[in-house]
C-alpha cells in the first residue's frame, strides 16, 4: 500500500495538473450554489476512493462496492435533480467536462462490479481508469 502511494505521488508530481499554469486549465463558471454542489460531490468521490484503499487493505473488497457505486458509479448520476436549477452543476458544465464526468461514473460502476468480484486485476484496472478521469479533468478545467 505504502508503495502504491509512493508510485501516486510520483506520477502526481509529474503530472500536467501540478505543471499546469492556472491559465492553461479551462474556467468553468456557475453560481454559487451549483459550485458548492460540485465541491460536495468531489468530495465524496475522494471519501470512495479512500473506501476502496481501506476495503482492500483489510482483505474485503466487497464491502466498498455499494459506497463507491452510490458516490461514484453511475448510481451518483442525477443526484441534484431535487435541487433548485441554480445549485445543479451539470447544466453549467461545458460537453467536454460532461462527457469526462460521465466516463468518470461509469469507470466507478465498473470499479464497484470488480470489487464486489473480488477479482483484484479488474479492481486494479478499474481504479485507474477511474483516477485517469479524475486527473484528466482536474488537469483541464477549473470552477472559475
Amino acid at each position: 500500500m505504502i508503495r502504491r502511494l509512493a508510485i501516486f505521488l510520483l506520477i502526481l508530481a509529474n503530472s500536467p495538473l501540478t505543471g499546469a499554469d492556472e491559465a492553461d486549465r479551462h474556467k468553468v463558471d456557475m453560481p454559487a450554489p451549483a459550485a458548492s454542489a460540485l465541491r460536495e460531490e468531489m468530495l465524496m468521490k475522494l471519501q470512495a476512493l479512500h473506501q476502496v484503499e481501506a476495503a482492500l487493505a483489510a482483505g474485503k473488497p466487497a464491502d466498498a462496492a455499494p459506497f463507491v457505486e452510490r458516490h461514484l458509479g453511475m448510481g451518483a448520476m442525477g443526484q441534484h435533480a431535487a435541487l433548485p436549477p441554480e445549485a445543479r452543476p451539470g447544466r453549467y458544465l461545458p460537453d467536454a467536462m460532461f462527457a469526462l464526468g460521465r466516463q468518470s461514473h461509469r469507470n466507478g460502476s465498473e470499479l464497484a462490479e470488480a470489487l464486489k468480484a473480488d477479482d483484484r486485476p479488474r479492481i486494479d484496472a478499474a481504479l485507474r481508469d477511474v483516477t485517469a478521469t479524475c486527473v484528466a479533468c482536474h488537469s483541464t478545467y477549473r470552477l472559475h
